[in-house]
């Protein structure tokens, strides 16, 4: 059996439907999925191409880039399913509001590909901010955060791009503040 037959075979747990019914008792009150994100103000413009390219090589976004949950009929009990590589999603906005509606509307289809995007925001005043978006299935907060800092290990996603980090208005050089292993409140 390869590894993505095991990966096929693995059914969501519990908790993981738990949050399908929550998802679905937050569309019929007509809310947008179960959609989580992390926002980073970001001190100088992202270099958009450069994210793109280190984001789509990173081999642990691949991977999770390609899970999408699936369902043989009604009664079934949902289980992960691995789908071909797909192309991250990184998207570019111009805008002054801390979320534009576009990426506040945005929502995943847990049955196709990709539960995750990122979308870079270019300010007036020359900074950026880069808001990774992601459903609440595929991994929490604490989740996410792991990710990132694993994404800044493997890739230096966040050292290498010329930037550095807003945080309570002053900025931050080193990155690996952000990434400390209690989530921040």
């Amino acid at each position: 059996m390869n590894d993505a037959q095991k990966i096929d075979n693995v059914f969501l747990t519990g908790a993981d439907c738990f949050v399908l019914a929550l998802e679905k008792h937050n569309q019929l009150q007509g809310a947008n999925g179960n959609i989580c994100r992390y926002i980073l103000e970001l001190v100088g413009k992202l270099d958009v191409d450069a994210f793109r390219k280190k984001v789509n090589q990173n081999k642990t976004l691949q991977q999770l880039a390609s899970f999408s949950v699936s369902r043989n009929h009604f009664f079934s009990k949902p289980k992960w399913k691995i789908n071909s590589e797909k192309q991250i999603e990184v998207n570019l906005h111009q805008s002054d509001l801390l979320i534009p509606a576009e990426v506040l509307t945005k929502n995943f289809s847990i049955d196709k590909p990709n539960l995750f995007c990122f979308d870079i925001i270019n300010r007036s005043n020359g900074n950026s901010c880069l808001i990774l978006s992601w459903h609440h299935l595929l991994m929490d907060g604490y989740g996410a955060v792991l990710l990132l800092k694993q994404l800044n290990v493997q890739s230096k996603c966040f050292d290498k791009l010329n930037m550095t980090m807003s945080r309570q208005s002053e900025p931050v050089e080193d990155f690996s503040i952000l990434f400390t292993d209690e989530p921040k409140v």
